[in-house]
């Protein structure tokens, strides 16, 4: 049976939206423009390529918005989106327009479709068939060979990505053997560098070797061996940020935000690695004025060898905040004791770290998140945070901690923060000897009546934290608590 019109499919809409859609498609004027003469036809549906896609960043994450040409003469489309790896039907509507967003799902391909309807005033048919065409969210694909030096590979080898909004990903092989000396520069480039999930690559990083971003980043399904490496982070911020990323081209400076830096909008997200000796921070801001709108670790092993003054997010030398933070299903201990005074994250100023001297007013608001992880020796001499906001200027201030065992951390409180919206479900928190620190009463309770953590003792010892084997099953370590009745059943999963 021949589809509807929309005139017809829109008939039993309430009438606010009729007059929406009448005024879009009115008669006069404006069907005018949209027939431009084309009538008594058989209308072909419109011409799909990659230009018709664009990635577009929201509060809520990223969104695929796809935009289509307009078919002259014609009384709109039927549009289908499906997932190719789920199956599931994202779009199947008619539409009055040449446009539709759906979720944006990394490394996928998706089935689209639109076909074209006629339109009776012009004479003109529907279009015989449907345009078909299979969108992917794949980068521009470059294989690493094994043996390489990472840095100069990519200097020598760089080609832009076919699409800026999906950029490229680097893939090492499967079991391969790198190294890394200087700071592989990603510089505007989304990138995903990945390796293979059954069989992880190795990457040696001695001396200046880093991950060097202002794009966006994605690392996942590597190990890396850091016991030789100097540079201050693992991941940096470029040495030399782009205007085209400043507060005032992003337009938050038009937004209400007050501060000159530079915002890094995609995330960067580091899934499913092993990290092994890393001496100073896992992220450092590389001393540019840097503000991230979202990092996430998951899945991951991070085993420290700091017994230095670089924390773990290191934003404390021009760095302004981190806007989404999420830790998940992960273990960062250290595994030799730091006496330095080291911050596990600290930004350089904790007023310039309100959302919105950055953000603007419409992302006034941070949201950090904790869950499922075991944080050991992170470091005992001093606060867990620094330089965190704490005022209330009309931003939202979102902390979630849950299931997650902290031994010979310091002052959690300097996390969370007082003014922050915090919930923090089924935690502990211990600290021993070592530690200047004493794990406190267990009175403090956050908005749901929740207490921060328990004073429990998970049984670990100095024996408990040996430097990571890459060969071995989950690194040759085992961080599950011997003692307590929390402790047993909380943390990074895969000691459970």
């Amino acid at each position: 049976m021949k589809k509807m019109t929309l005139k017809k499919f829109f008939g039993g809409i309430c009438c606010a939206a009729m007059v929406l859609f009448a005024v879009s498609c009115a008669q006069g004027a404006d069907e005018e423009v949209f027939s431009t003469g084309v009538t008594n036809v058989q209308l072909e549906s419109p011409t799909i390529d990659a230009s018709c896609f664009d990635i577009v960043t929201t509060n809520n994450g990223d969104i695929v918005k796809f935009t289509w040409p307009v078919v002259y003469g014609g009384d709109g489309y039927e549009v289908k989106v499906a997932s190719q790896e789920t199956g599931e039907m994202l779009i199947d509507t008619l539409i009055d327009g040449q446009s539709v967003t759906f979720p944006m799902v990394e490394d996928s391909y998706f089935d689209i479709s639109v076909k074209v309807f006629g339109n009776d005033r012009y004479n003109n048919t529907d279009a015989a068939e449907a345009t078909q065409y299979t969108y992917s969210t794949w980068g521009t694909l470059q294989v690493i060979p094994s043996g390489s030096e990472i840095s100069s590979w990519i200097t020598e080898n760089y080609t832009a990505p076919e699409s800026a909004s999906l950029g490229l990903v680097y893939e090492l092989e499967a079991g391969g053997q790198y190294t890394l000396t200087a700071p592989a520069d990603f510089n505007l480039d989304k990138v995903c560098f990945r390796g293979d999930a059954d069989n992880r690559p190795l990457i040696v990083v001695s001396g200046g070797g880093a991950l060097m971003t202002q794009a966006g980043l994605k690392v996942m399904n590597i190990n890396f061996d850091c016991t030789d490496a100097t540079h201050r982070g693992l991941i940096l911020m470029h040495s030399t940020p782009d205007e085209s990323i400043s507060t005032e081209s992003l337009g938050y400076k038009a937004d209400g935000a007050n501060q000159n830096c530079y915002v890094i909008v995609k995330p960067v997200i580091f899934e499913s690695c092993w990290v092994k000796n890393l001496p100073n921070a896992f992220l450092d801001d590389n001393q540019q004025k840097f503000a991230l709108a979202d990092l996430r670790i998951n899945d991951a092993i991070i085993q420290l060898k700091n017994s230095g003054s670089n924390g773990f997010i290191k934003f404390d030398k021009g760095g302004y905040l981190i806007q989404k933070m999420s830790i998940t299903n992960t273990s960062i201990y250290n595994s030799v004791q730091n006496n330095n005074g080291t911050y596990f994250i600290r930004f350089s100023n904790s007023s310039n770290a309100q959302p919105k001297k950055v953000f603007g007013n419409s992302r006034n608001f941070l949201e950090y998140t904790i869950k499922d992880c075991t944080i050991a020796r992170t470091f005992p001499k001093k606060d867990f945070g620094n330089n965190l906001p704490n005022t209330q200027n009309g931003q939202k201030l979102w902390c979630h901690i849950e299931n997650t065992l902290f031994f010979d951390i310091m002052r959690l409180e300097k996390f969370i923060q007082s003014q922050w919206y915090m919930t923090t479900p089924n935690n502990v928190l211990f600290c021993s000897p070592n530690a200047s620190y004493n794990s406190g009463d267990g009175t403090k309770k956050d908005k749901l009546g929740n207490f921060y953590s328990l004073n429990e003792d998970p049984g670990f010892t100095e024996a408990t934290f040996p430097e990571l084997d890459l060969n071995a099953a989950n690194g040759g370590i085992n961080l599950k608590a011997t003692s307590g009745t929390l402790a047993p059943t909380i943390g990074d999963p895969r000691w459970l």
